[in-house]
């Protein structure tokens, strides 16, 4: 009896398994023969002059707001990785110097990761799902980019945003010097 219900629920757990992997689109860890390939999103030769996006200033005034660049930078070296890393994720946040709520029309439809002030990266940033905002975090925007170069880790890059307000001004923010970390 006892070796009839440990069947039934291991045949449950596979079942589960099948069915998570078919509705998520998961697959399994490449096997060590198995070679993950990474199709870099965006592009090397950016639309913006490198020069023009290295005079981007740090702090910019939109619609009466003082904003700052927050940036975390990294590449996956985890065990299911491969063996040189997973590329570059960017994850940027404007945010307000004041903590006040930010205009609600802003957007940023660019971003560059610019490597010894010569090579950059171009992409659109998107929104993920995240926790949502709490009353306190209407102060910034977070948006992503992923599927970089395979740059660093362990260099510092500069990045730089385009944000847009309600009448489609473009203004450019700039953090310097940021670190690209790895993850183990």
């Amino acid at each position: 009896m006892k070796l009839l219900q440990n069947r039934q629920r291991l045949l449950a757990l596979g079942w589960t398994f099948i069915l998570w992997t078919a509705l998520t689109g998961a697959k399994p860890p490449p096997s060590g023969d198995e070679k993950e390939e990474f199709e870099m999103s965006g592009n090397l030769k950016p639309t913006v002059p490198v020069e023009k996006l290295l005079a981007a200033p740090e702090e910019i005034s939109v619609e009466g707001r003082k904003m700052i660049l927050k940036t975390t930078l990294w590449r996956d070296f985890m065990p299911i990785s491969p063996p040189d890393g997973k590329p570059l994720v960017a994850s940027v946040s404007i945010e307000t110097i004041d903590l006040k709520e930010l205009p609600s029309s802003l957007t940023a439809d660019r971003l560059w990761v610019i490597q010894d002030r010569k090579e950059a990266w171009e992409s659109e940033p998107s929104d993920e799902p995240g926790p949502p905002k709490g009353l306190n975090e209407k102060h910034l925007l977070q948006k992503i980019a992923r599927n970089g170069p395979k740059w660093g880790p362990q260099t510092e890059v500069d990045v730089v945003v385009r944000i847009r307000d309600a009448k489609n001004n473009a203004y450019y923010l700039k953090a310097s010097h940021q670190p690209i970390q790895r993850t183990d």
